[in-house]
């Protein structure tokens, strides 16, 4: 096991940041976590720092930062063409289905930092694979644990090329559902902006665990719900609330 990287039984340093750096809120399609259930969760766990990622907007993000008592950093899980690139310290929306390099260029042209999420996911249907290999000198950083991982193979293979071609290591939850908050935590000095946020993340540990079995099952639960409900016609609960604040 990397010396940066242990499992999630972390204890609290109450001058340090503990941030969940992947996370989506009910802005995203496919997620059913309110802004109040993600304040409740953080609080509960110890998480101080999140960066909401929603799929293609940054206004739950936004949302977020107006009520949350703790640091919230503005990111966007962005749809290029090649599959999913966190941006993270946005200012404005990326728009989807660039190419990787231009999705990238627009990241670093807000002054943001890009992430290559879940590169080799064999769980996650809009992994980079390749395409992140063949841009992977425009990365800043690579997610080299994502709790959605069941194949930890997948997680390793990220680790070696991160280490490989010497960029940045970081780790999300990549919750969906509230109980996911803080399954994986980066354990950090405090920070501002993207260049300090940079520099702490070399010294920085990631505590890493799959999600609890719950979330798996709630999750495989509600997607049944939703395709019975495609295929009888009409919209679950859920999807209605999840349109409503898109």
């Amino acid at each position: 096991m990397n010396d940066a990287i242990k499992k999630n039984t972390k204890k609290p340093n109450f001058n340090k940041i503990y941030g969940d750096f992947h996370l989506h809120t009910h802005y995203s399609f496919d997620t059913r976590t309110s802004l109040e259930q993600v304040i409740e969760r953080a609080e509960k766990t110890g998480i101080n720092c999140v960066a909401v990622t929603d799929h293609d907007t940054i206004e739950g993000a936004l949302e977020l930062r107006r009520i949350a008592p703790f640091k919230v950093i503005i990111g966007e899980e962005i749809s290029s063409s090649g599959g999913h690139i966190l941006g993270l310290f946005l200012t404005k929306a990326i728009p989807p289905h660039l190419s990787v390099h231009e999705t990238i260029t627009r990241i670093h042209e807000q002054g943001g930092i890009a992430v290559a999420a879940h590169p080799f996911a064999r769980i996650a249907g809009e992994s980079l694979g390749q395409e992140f290999l063949d841009n992977i000198e425009h990365f800043d950083l690579v997610e080299v644990a994502n709790s959605n991982n069941l194949f930890r193979s997948d997680d390793r293979k990220a680790l070696f090329y991160a280490e490989k071609y010497g960029l940045g290591k970081i780790s999300g939850s990549d919750s969906h559902l509230p109980c996911g908050i803080g399954s994986n935590v980066v354990e950090m000095d405090d920070f501002e902006g993207p260049k300090e946020f940079m520099k702490s993340l070399i010294t920085a540990r990631l505590y890493n665990s799959l999600h609890p079995p719950q979330y798996f099952l709630d999750m495989a639960l509600w997607t049944v719900q939703d395709v019975t409900s495609d295929l009888l016609g009409f919209k679950s609960p859920m999807r209605g609330i999840r349109e409503a604040v898109t």
